[in-house]
C-alpha cells in the first residue's frame, strides 16, 4: 500500500468513525461512555487532518476502555459486600458533607461541576491530541493497574452512594483526581493552564457530588506522584 493509500484509508476510516460518532454518542445511556465517544471523535478529527494511524487506534480505544472500566467497576463490587464509608466519613471532619450540601444548594454550580467529572474521557481524548503521549498512555495504565489492590483493601463507595449494594467500590484513592493530575503533568506548555483549571475543579466536584471524601483525594497525590516516578524512572 502506498503512503497516497494509507493516507486515504486513514481519513476514510476516521470520517467513518467520526460520522458514527455523531449518530450514537448522546443516546448511549452512561455518561462517561457518551464523553469517551466525544473524546473519540477528537482524536479521530485529528487523525484525518494529520493522517495519524495511531490517533485512530485510539479513537476506537477509547470508549472500549470505559466500558472495560465500568465491567470492573461491576466485578469489585460483586466481590467486595462490605465498604469502610463509616470510616472515612469519621475521618473526613464534615468536608465531603459541607461542599456537597454547598453545590446541591447551587444548581448551576451543580450542573457545572457534574460536567466536568463526567467529561473526563472527552480531556483525555484532548490530552492525547498533543501530550507526552506514550508516557502519559503508560501512566494511566499503570494507575489503573495499582487501584484495583487499593479498592481490594479500601472499599468504599462515596456518601452520595452509601448503602448501594451495586455501587463501585473505587474511592480511595480518587482516580478521577489521579487522572486529571496526570494530565497535567504530560500535558503540552499550552494545556498547563487550562489543565490546572480543570485539576481544581475535578477536585470540588468529586466532592460537591458526593463521589469521594477528603481523604480519597488527599492520597490520590502521592498515589499520582509514584506513579509518576515509576514510568519516568
Amino acid at each position: 500500500m502506498t503512503t497516497l493509500e494509507l493516507r486515504h484509508e486513514i481519513r476514510l476510516y476516521a470520517l467513518g468513525y467520526a460520522t458514527a460518532s455523531l449518530g450514537v454518542a448522546w443516546l448511549l445511556p452512561d455518561p462517561f461512555l457518551r464523553w469517551a465517544v466525544a473524546g473519540g471523535l477528537v482524536l479521530a478529527s485529528s487523525a484525518a487532518l494529520e493522517c495519524d494511524a495511531e490517533k485512530l487506534k485510539l479513537a476506537a480505544v477509547l470508549p472500549l476502555a470505559m466500558i472495560a472500566a465500568g465491567v470492573g467497576n461491576t466485578l469489585l463490587a460483586g466481590h467486595l459486600p462490605y465498604t469502610i464509608d463509616a470510616q472515612l466519613l469519621r475521618c473526613d471532619f464534615g468536608i465531603a458533607a459541607a461542599v456537597e450540601n454547598w453545590t446541591i444548594s447551587h444548581t448551576r454550580c451543580h450542573l457545572i461541576l457534574q460536567v466536568v467529572y463526567d467529561a473526563l474521557p472527552l480531556v483525555l481524548g484532548v490530552n492525547l491530541f498533543g501530550s507526552n503521549r506514550r508516557g502519559l498512555i503508560r501512566a494511566l495504565a499503570l494507575s489503573i493497574l495499582l487501584a484495583v489492590p487499593c479498592y481490594a483493601m479500601f472499599p468504599a463507595v462515596g456518601p452520595a452512594h452509601v448503602g448501594d449494594i451495586h455501587a463501585a467500590r473505587n474511592c480511595m484513592p480518587s482516580i478521577h483526581l489521579t487522572w486529571a493530575l496526570l494530565f497535567w503533568f504530560y500535558a503540552p506548555r499550552w494545556l498547563r493552564w487550562p489543565l490546572a483549571a480543570f485539576v481544581l475543579l475535578t477536585a470540588v466536584a468529586t466532592l460537591g457530588l458526593g463521589e469521594h471524601y477528603a481523604l480519597d483525594l488527599i492520597a490520590a497525590v502521592p498515589f499520582t506522584a509514584l506513579i509518576i516516578k515509576v514510568i519516568n524512572d
